[in-house]
């Protein structure tokens, strides 16, 4: 139901995904085709491990780069301040 949400990643630009307390992965590795980049962010470190673990095993043609670290999920937007968050079918940017 997620992916038919989300639709098919469009081949004109970039898109992201940020997965919040990403536990082992298991959402941002399904959805990893969908999107350029996926980043989880998660604050149990054994939770991250299991994570990279999980990914490399999942590793496919065509997918896009999976990466996770721990902490908190605030942690993750301070990296990068300057990027913008949008959801079209809500029709906001987030900054």
């Amino acid at each position: 139901a997620v992916k038919a949400a989300i639709g098919p990643k469009p081949a004109d630009s970039k898109r992201y995904l940020v997965d919040a307390y990403c536990g082992s992965g298991l959402f941002a590795i399904s959805l990893a085709d969908l999107f350029d980049r996926v980043e989880g962010i998660e604050i149990d470190k054994a939770s991250i491990v299991w994570a990279r673990k999980n990914a490399l095993y999942n590793h496919a043609e065509g997918r896009g780069e999976v990466g996770f670290r721990d902490g908190k999920a605030e942690d993750i937007f301070g990296v990068r301040p300057h990027l913008r968050f949008s959801s079209p079918s809500l029709g906001t940017t987030l900054r």
